[in-house]
């Protein structure tokens, strides 16, 4: 973010104020320490965040976290969110769930 022309780097901060204080220190407790402990509660500030700030790693975990929760209730929730911040694991995931 910062070695592209991105609003970040021209105003040198980011603004994290737009997620739960939870998603922002989890996201730097993964930074550091390369693990996780995801809830569903903040499953879509989790996906915006991992998407936005481009951490592979983390998008990663958090797919796989949505999609070993995937039930009835939440399937076209995951799928929307899937598509959303292309999270190419969690649409399987939720296609291969729905034709079951």
């Amino acid at each position: 973010m910062f070695q592209t022309k991105m609003k970040e780097k021209m105003a040198k901060q980011v603004d994290l104020t737009t997620f739960p204080a939870t998603v922002v220190k989890g996201m730097l407790e993964y930074a550091y320490t390369d693990a996780i402990a995801i809830t569903l509660e903040h499953i879509r500030d989790w996906l915006r965040i991992a998407d936005m700030y481009d951490l592979g790693g983390l998008k990663w975990i958090v797919e796989n976290t949505a999609g070993s929760n995937l039930k009835v209730d939440n399937a076209v929730e995951f799928f929307q969110l899937s598509v959303l911040y292309k999270a190419d694991r969690l649409k399987t995931k939720v296609v291969e769930f729905m034709k079951q």
